[in-house]
């Protein structure tokens, strides 16, 4: 009599695993449904060995790995930023009334100045701005044909 097909079978002699149970048919080979031999389990613990010592490697190997790029970054950002600051100084030793970018019209109070800042009136940005048209007029002179630099 043909049986029907069932996608469960219930396996009873699995004695070492608590009596058996419903297992996918084709799982597990006959040997393991019947706790398998001392060979199979000898071979399964050397596998479960290995794949725990790959797994202990590869966590040794990474995490100094990991430090040192961390290490790395923090001094190259530590680096990034005393570049910046000396780059800020050194701009503002060269700069005219002690601006960090060398604008003329910044004004900045220096001790033993007078307490109240300097204001900007219409005049002093006159001033400032006739300057600035001064020193472009001089140049288009310069570069004009026949002018001083040609």
């Amino acid at each position: 009599m043909p049986t029907a097909f069932v996608p469960f079978a219930v396996n009873e002699s699995m004695n070492d695993f608590g009596g058996g149970g419903p297992r996918l048919m084709g799982q597990v080979s006959g040997q393991m449904r019947s706790g398998g031999g001392l060979g199979a389990r000898i071979v399964g613990f050397v596998i479960f060995l290995v794949v725990l010592a790959v797994i202990v490697a590869l966590v040794a190997v990474l995490i100094p790995v990991a430090l040192v790029a961390v290490i790395v970054v923090a001094g190259l950002l530590v680096l990034l930023f005393a570049w910046i600051r000396f780059r800020l100084w050194w701009r503002g030793l060269r700069a005219p009334n002690g601006s960090l970018d060398g604008r003329r019209n910044v004004r900045v109070r220096r001790p033993g100045q007078a307490s109240d800042p300097v204001e900007f009136t219409a005049q002093s940005r006159e001033a400032d701005y006739s300057d600035h048209a001064d020193q472009a007029d001089q140049a288009d002179r310069a570069d004009a044909p026949g002018g001083p630099r040609n």
